[in-house]
């Protein structure tokens, strides 16, 4: 019987959360059920590309549009590369996929909404363009067949502030069965001290990531006498800043963009995370899945994890030293290899990528089936 033919458009396919849902989505599809294709319209970032990884999983096609081009209404070459593929359903990532989609075919759209773009958007371009941004991007979302938050929490900052009635489906990772015997071996790997207690936090540089508040508290930390040591683990636009005043500190060490992730996530013994605003954080997720003890900023997402099972950690005021300092001290009075299990757990029932992807599909279906078509 005839597939669902499953198109999904994107910016570009970069190392980033949005990207990776797309890909742990698909990989719990059923193929015999879906025949996927993939468009992007910017030029690859090649230090930080997942296209080729992209291209064994989708027929994929680069359709390059700029923002001119969105302007000025120049997407026939769009609309017609999506003609010759005639999709059931179309899923977007990004504010101008969104948007031409929407121009083009909103009857067979899905959009997730993977931020509070208000603050997203305000925190990367300033209030004059980002505050426009966002209300232009929501108004195109309104206009889609189907539109999913990535969290509850973001669900209901939609619902309470812009009156957008918006369902959720919770962003997933595989899961991964934990080994907790390799700490140490792991810390070997990297030449992280054995004796002295890390803190890793896995992130994008950027503002909404508050790379600068941690830094500075853990150097407030060691002038209290306290031997933690901490991980940077990603890079972005604000890296080279936060590498140049703070890196002349032993004990903050930056790793840059790495392909290990996980290794480096078991080498750690707590998460830590002072982020601003986030749709539902993949790397919190990533490290419970390997049994960490999480330290967390109480931004409404981060709170919604800790709320389903507070075994995962500390909850401190964003941006409050003080605050944060007490939920280290908390945190440290915690054994992983204790808590471990039962962290990693809550990934297995209640963040896994199987049961995202059973919810996208069943979405999927329900629009390709509403568009009158019959499938098995």
């Amino acid at each position: 019987m005839k597939k669902i033919r499953l198109l999904y458009i994107v910016t570009r396919c970069m190392k980033s959360g949005p990207i990776k849902v797309i890909n742990q989505i698909v990989d719990n599809l059923d193929k015999d059920q879906f025949e996927l294709y993939l468009i992007s319209i910017n030029e690859e970032d090649q230090n930080r590309s997942l296209l080729e990884l992209m291209k064994k999983k989708f027929y994929y096609q680069y359709c390059h549009i700029n923002k001119i081009d969105v302007i000025f209404g120049r997407y026939n070459r769009l609309r017609e590369e999506i003609k010759k593929i005639d999709p059931d359903v179309i899923h977007s990532t990004g504010v101008i996929p969104d948007y031409l989609v929407n121009r083009i075919f909103p009857q067979k759209q899905v959009v997730t909404l993977h931020a509070n773009y208000k603050i997203d958007y305000t925190m990367q371009y300033g209030k004059i363009i980002g505050v426009p941004l966002a209300f232009f991007h929501i108004q195109v979302a309104k206009k889609a067949k189907k539109v999913i938050a990535c969290s509850k929490s973001l669900s209901e900052i939609y619902k309470k502030t812009k009156n957008f009635e918006v369902d959720y489906i919770r962003n997933g990772i595989n899961y991964d069965v934990l080994d907790i015997q390799s700490i140490q071996a792991y810390k070997r790997k990297f030449d992280i001290p054995c004796d002295v207690i890390t803190f890793i936090y896995v992130a994008s540089f950027n503002k909404r990531k508050n790379h600068t508040f941690l830094a500075d508290s853990f150097v407030k930390l060691h002038e209290q006498g306290k031997n933690y040591q901490l991980l940077f683990v990603g890079d972005g636009p604000s890296y080279q800043e936060c590498y140049n005043t703070f890196s002349q500190y032993p004990y903050i060490h930056f790793e840059g963009r790495v392909s290990n992730v996980d290794d480096y996530l078991r080498a750690a013994d707590y998460y830590v995370s002072s982020s601003m605003q986030e749709g539902m954080p993949i790397a919190v997720l990533e490290a419970m899945n390997q049994g960490l003890p999480c330290v967390l900023s109480d931004i409404d997402q981060h709170r919604e994890i800790y709320e389903i099972n507070n075994v995962i950690g500390v909850l401190y005021r964003q941006n409050d030293f003080e605050s944060l300092d007490e939920a280290i001290e908390k945190i440290v009075k915690i054994d992983r290899k204790t808590v471990g299990n039962e962290i990693n757990h809550i990934v297995y029932e209640q963040f896994q990528a199987v049961k995202m992807s059973e919810k996208y599909a069943q979405i999927y279906i329900e629009i390709a089936t509403k568009n009158k078509k019959e499938y098995i």
